[in-house]
């Protein structure tokens, strides 16, 4: 009939309607892509962020940061105790450790490390034969 369009003649003015439905895919296609590319490094930074922190847990206090035996007992809270054993010092460690552990919600990092370097000077003493 004199209505119909034969597709040929419809192109030229399809071809734009189509174009733009690629480019729209293919936006859609690689905005997903980066969004979950994104996603990705911010989980792979979380799980940096908390394997610094345990390593800086782990880390023992150096000579540029010195702590006194005394600092040391008061930071354990064992200072003032008479007849103190190792064994106390080793307790309260494993006590207020877990009770400061960030990766359990609450806990600090820089209070762990003041833990553990209390612990290490406490274990230099001892080995240096000095009473606790």
């Amino acid at each position: 009939g004199k209505y119909r369009c034969s597709t040929r003649a419809r192109l030229p003015t399809m071809l734009p309607k189509i174009l733009v439905n690629i480019i729209m895919m293919g936006g859609s296609i690689a905005g997903r892509a980066f969004l979950d590319a994104y996603k990705q490094a911010l989980q792979r930074a979380g799980q940096e962020g908390a394997r610094r922190a345990v390593d800086a847990t782990q880390r023992p206090l150096t000579a540029t940061h010195s702590m006194t035996l005394a600092e040391a007992k008061k930071i354990l809270g064992v200072d003032g105790k008479p007849n103190l054993a190792i064994n106390d010092i080793y307790t309260r460690y494993q006590h207020l450790h877990a009770a400061n552990d960030p990766t359990k919600g609450g806990g600090s990092v820089y209070l762990q490390s003041k833990i553990d370097g209390a612990k290490t000077v406490i274990e230099e003493a001892v080995k240096r034969g000095e009473s606790l």
